[in-house]
């Protein structure tokens, strides 16, 4: 960033100064010159070559920073300049010559490749060229290119580019300074941040974990209740749970799944506390109606169950535990792979 700044901020001086140097000159010179010329100077390709103006152009023009010049007419024909052999050769007007015809004001920085000026080219390495229109009555009737020595310019140029390069590298690494500082307090912010976010995450991984065994307790609590009215329910979960591990360990389930079935054991005949003591501790053969009624307890120990998020699956086995491969089982008469597979781990238990 500091050299690709440093390189725009160093043309966009080099080119004002150019052009302020370039605004100054050419309205002075061009005074100072067409006050020798007029109109019938430029109405034939004769030269104006004359002792005259030589002695006024080497006088007055060249004791400036002024090296070379030329005078076009509009064909294109040097009418004058101080390397005598260009005087009388005609050039096609192109490229900055053309422009200054059509009344602009041009001006670059040349290294002398025209073939017009290679005989000046051994003297100077870069010259400001300047075109101007040379208006006589308000018309445009010819041309100046004028070649300024750059070494002034180049000289302070060259120390303004030092200064922008020091304030460039100054200001950077002020700026580096102030944004290491702001990122580091960012960084120790975000750090700080994170470490309260990963204890929060602790701390609700630890309430999550108490939730789920209050839960858990609470229905084992409802289950506990129920043996104490069913003795026969507490010693049956106990060894359902224990075939169903052995059988899950065969399926290869994860330990997810075990442990929802492991809740499943425990709970599957929860619904049972919704059905009445006269069904559930009779000794003798069941009615229909009151099988029936015994046939409802899945369903009621999944609503129960369902309503804790984390104990969908146990709810699934706690469903369909009474449900048989063949389609025989209750309460939803499925059969076969429709039958939940942690739920068809028990239901031939």
């Amino acid at each position: 960033m500091g050299f690709t700044l440093n390189y725009f901020l160093s043309s966009f001086v080099e080119q004002s100064i150019l052009a302020n140097f370039a605004a100054a000159a050419v309205p002075a010179q061009n005074q100072l010159i067409t006050s020798q010329l007029d109109l019938s100077d430029f109405r034939s390709s004769n030269s104006l070559e004359s002792p005259r103006f030589n002695k006024f152009v080497k006088k007055r023009v060249f004791s400036t920073d002024i090296v070379f010049m030329k005078i076009w007419n509009r064909n294109g024909t040097i009418l004058w300049s101080n390397t005598k052999k260009l005087i009388g050769q005609t050039f096609k007007p192109k490229g900055e010559l053309q422009s200054a015809l059509a009344g602009n004001r041009v001006y670059e920085v040349t290294d002398l490749r025209d073939v017009e000026n290679v005989s000046a080219k051994p003297k100077f390495n870069q010259l400001l060229e300047i075109y101007s229109p040379i208006r006589i009555n308000g018309k445009t009737v010819g041309a100046y290119e004028v070649y300024y020595s750059l070494d002034p310019v180049i000289i302070e140029l060259a120390k303004i580019r030092q200064a922008i390069a020091g304030s460039i590298t100054v200001g950077l690494g002020i700026l580096y300074i102030l944004l290491f500082g702001l990122v580091k307090r960012a960084s120790d912010t975000i750090d700080g941040q994170n470490k309260r976010l990963r204890k929060m995450t602790g701390n609700l991984t630890d309430s999550m974990k108490d939730l789920k065994s209050q839960y858990v307790g609470t229905l084992l609590l409802l289950e506990k209740t129920l043996s104490a009215r069913d003795h026969k329910t507490s010693s049956h979960s106990h060894r359902l749970e224990n075939i169903t591990r052995s059988l899950g360990d065969q399926l290869g389930l994860g330990a997810e799944q075990h442990q929802e079935i492991e809740y499943g054991c425990q709970l599957h005949d929860i619904g049972k506390i919704g059905v009445t003591d006269r069904v559930l501790q009779k000794k003798g053969r069941l009615t229909r109606e009151e099988f029936d009624e015994i046939k409802e307890h899945p369903q009621i120990g999944a609503d129960i169950v369902r309503s804790v998020p984390f104990l969908k699956d146990a709810a699934e086995v706690i469903e369909h535990h009474h449900e048989w491969f063949d389609g025989s089982g209750y309460p939803s008469g499925l059969s076969g792979t429709a039958i939940p597979i942690v739920a068809r781990d028990t239901f031939s238990s």
